[in-house]
């Protein structure tokens, strides 16, 4: 018999490496893809089940051993479907709403912080052989600018660490669902 309901939500389907995954973003988009697909169900099979396992049973009566039988069954199973519905939200809001999270912000701003340090750091170096190249009469305003760089790649490298740790905290959010 088949059922006109979804299949589970299967959250074993998404395997990860979080530490590759930083090295590049894209290793995250299918699963992504692949957990936004899933709409999750309004009710579920057991709730079904056991409105009308209730349904039956109110028609029989509690007097009648199968009608009460059918009435605790029909309670039994709406409050089964009710708390897997329930797991399902927590799982979409505590694992895929991270995950998302992490691909979509942390490990993108984690990664233009990198490349602004890259930059920076090419910039000072620039600097430094202008200075050391520079004749007596400029070599301060080469100077200022050599100060002026070394200024911005501390910038960046404060700003890079703080996008990294941003990384660490969104991994240890969806570690913790575990």
């Amino acid at each position: 018999m088949q059922s006109n309901y979804p299949p589970p939500l299967v959250v074993t389907d998404v395997k990860l490496s979080v530490a590759s995954t930083v090295e590049s973003a894209t290793i995250l988009q299918p699963a992504v893809d692949k957990l936004r697909s899933v709409d999750l169900p309004k009710s579920s099979a057991s709730q079904s089940l056991g409105a009308h396992f209730l349904r039956n049973g109110q028609a029989l009566g509690e007097e009648v051993p199968l009608g009460l039988a059918l009435l605790k069954a029909g309670d039994v199973q709406s409050k089964l479907g009710q708390a897997k519905l329930q797991m399902n939200q927590d799982i979409l809001e505590k694992f895929i709403k991270p995950l998302e999270h992490l691909q979509n912000v942390a490990i993108r701003n984690a990664q233009a912080a990198r490349r602004s340090v890259q930059n920076a750091r090419a910039n000072l170096d620039s600097a430094k052989l202008k200075l050391k190249s520079a004749l007596p009469a400029k070599a301060d305003q080469v100077k200022a600018e050599v100060d002026g760089a070394q200024a911005l790649f501390d910038t960046a490298i404060a700003n890079s660490i703080q996008q990294m740790q941003a990384v660490v905290n969104s991994v240890t959010k969806l570690s913790l669902c575990f």
